[in-house]
């Protein structure tokens, strides 16, 4: 980290790295997210309403798979990740606002692994 931002603390050092994925807690100085890694749907659309965050979820595990969610304005990014490549899945931000429980972003999640991996190797 760049000393100008100053170092977190030991404790909130490893905690913070572990909650915020692959960039750290601090990007460019820059707060990346705030969330974790508990996939929380409540969480992420207060994290949308409240904060107007960029990274609601960034680098989650979710089975074998790398799971970020972007906030691209009008618009929540889906972005699914493994080793063979990347899947995504772009809706609107008001679509993404009236899923009501973590089991039906799940289902969305695995459609999109469905749909990009599932199908394409069958084919």
């Amino acid at each position: 980290m760049d000393s100008s931002f100053g170092e977190l603390p030991k404790k909130q050092k490893s905690r913070a790295a572990h909650r915020c994925g692959l960039y750290g807690p601090v990007a460019q100085g820059i707060p990346a997210t705030k969330g974790g890694v508990n996939m929380d749907i409540k969480e992420m659309k207060k994290d949308i309403l409240d904060y107007n965050l960029y990274y609601l979820l960034d680098g989650v595990e979710y089975g074998n798979y790398q799971l970020s969610i972007l906030n691209e304005g009008d618009k929540i990014m889906i972005v699914v990740r493994d080793n063979e490549g990347t899947a995504a899945w772009a809706m609107d931000k008001e679509e993404f606002l009236n899923i009501s429980t973590n089991e039906e972003l799940k289902k969305h999640i695995n459609a999109i692994l469905y749909y990009n991996y599932i199908e394409f190797e069958g084919e």
